[in-house]
C-alpha cells in the first residue's frame, strides 16, 4: 500500500543539494537497523567508476522518499531506529534510537532548503534548530536568561502544565 500523495510546488532535489546535504552527515556513527553507514555511502561517492552514477540513484531516491512516492514498508523501515539502552550516572536508563543514515540524508535536505527560514518562523519557541549544537544553545540562552533574574521570580512553562520553577 502507498503512501497517500501530496502535491507540492516544490522543485526536486538536485544532484548538488543531495550531494551537499551528504558532505553534512556525521560520520563515525552507529548504523539503524538495515546496518547501512553514512562511511558506506562515502566510499561509493569516493568511486571514481560508480561515484556519479551512486549521486545519481541517492537523489532519485531522496525525491521518491522526499515528495512521499515510496512504498509505506519502505517508510516504515526509514523511520525505524535501534533502541540503545545507556546507563544514567543516577542508574537510571536513557533509550537512544540509532535511526537510518538515508532518512537523515533525506531530512537533511529538506533542511537545507527550508532550515533558515524555519529557523525563524519557530523562535523563540525553538532555538538552534537544525543545529548540531542545537540543545547547548538553548541551555547556555537559559543559563544566561536566568543569571539576569531577580531573585524569586518564577518561569512558567505551558509545556509542563503550569509548572513553576523558582530562581534561586
Amino acid at each position: 500500500e502507498d503512501i497517500p500523495h501530496l502535491t507540492s510546488s516544490a522543485d526536486l532535489f538536485s544532484t548538488d543539494e543531495v550531494a551537499s546535504a551528504f558532505k553534512r552527515m556525521g560520520r563515525g556513527k552507529a548504523h539503524g537497523p538495515s546496518g547501512l553507514r553514512t562511511e558506506h555511502l562515502k566510499d561509493l561517492l569516493k568511486d571514481t567508476h560508480v561515484g556519479e552514477k551512486v549521486l545519481d540513484a541517492l537523489t532519485e531516491f531522496v525525491n521518491t522518499v522526499a515528495f512521499g512516492k515510496c512504498p509505506r514498508a519502505l517508510a516504515e523501515m526509514l523511520c525505524a531506529g535501534r533502541v540503545v539502552p545507556l546507563e544514567k550516572k543516577n542508574n537510571g536508563i536513557r533509550p537512544l534510537v540509532v535511526g537510518e543514515c538515508l532518512r537523515n540524508l533525506v531530512a537533511l535536505c529538506w533542511l537545507g532548503r527550508v532550515g533558515s527560514a524555519m529557523e525563524e518562523d519557530l523562535q523563540p519557541q525553538h532555538l538552534g534548530t537544525g543545529r548540531i549544537t542545537g540543545v547547548e544553545n538553548a541551555v547556555h540562552r537559559a543559563k544566561l536568561m536566568i543569571d539576569h533574574m531577580q531573585l524569586g521570580t518564577e518561569l512558567e512553562s505551558d509545556a509542563y502544565s503550569q509548572a513553576t520553577l523558582p530562581v534561586r
